[in-house]
């Protein structure tokens, strides 16, 4: 894991720091705000949302406002491409990556990071504890990282005594 951190940027004063994402919380750092569809959204609404969103990602929803997939920039631009009509009658869930992983709101950031660290993701879909089944907002790796080193760092500036303070609550 410290490899894989200091692949990031990420600089390490003491080698058991990592160990400090056992005590950081993914729902401190996710973020609660997001972009969703439904299943059954057609493709021309899915492209019309795609195009004016900020979000390079959507969360798809049942009826019931559960997780059924993450349709991402990627999947809709592949589509864009394709000139031929086959295109007619698609919706959300035809596009959407159902096999999605996904982390808790009541994990630590250890098992996010053990998450991010064994596939090649941007973000994770963050389930509320409460339940498993809806989306409580996403995890972005950067701010994972982020987060740590600004922990990390937290615990080596000086405080006003002049004295290198100890590690603190992050939040």
């Amino acid at each position: 894991y410290e490899t894989f951190l200091l692949m990031r940027g990420v600089r390490f004063i003491r080698g058991h720091d990592v160990n400090r994402l056992r005590s950081m919380w993914v729902r401190e750092y996710m973020h609660r705000d997001f972009e969703s569809l439904r299943e059954d959204t057609p493709l021309p609404e899915v492209v019309d949302k795609v195009l004016k969103s900020s979000f390079p990602h959507f969360m798809v929803l049942t009826e019931d406002d559960h997780l059924a997939g993450v349709l991402t920039l990627r999947d809709v631009r592949a589509l864009l491409h394709d000139p031929d009509g086959a295109r007619a009658g698609l919706v959300a869930a035809d596009l959407m990556r159902s096999e999605v992983i996904t982390v808790r709101e009541d994990q630590d950031l250890k098992s996010a990071f053990h998450i991010f660290s064994r596939h090649n993701f941007s973000f994770l879909p963050v389930m509320a504890a409460h339940d498993p089944g809806h989306v409580a907002g996403y995890l972005k790796n950067s701010d994972l990282l982020t987060a740590y080193d600004q922990y990390v760092l937290r615990g080596q500036l000086p405080s006003d005594d002049g004295i290198l303070s100890p590690f603190s609550r992050h939040r």
